[in-house]
């Protein structure tokens, strides 16, 4: 199941530029909010 695999890598992948691009947005705000 090659399919599997490349599904998960990529579901992988997105969870983590979610996170990164959440975190990214948190540090824009956090600052103008103090």
């Amino acid at each position: 199941m090659k399919l599997a695999l490349v599904t998960a890598i990529l579901f992988g992948t997105a969870i983590l530029w979610v996170l990164i691009l959440f975190r990214y947005i948190i540090s824009l705000f956090k600052p103008k909010k103090r």
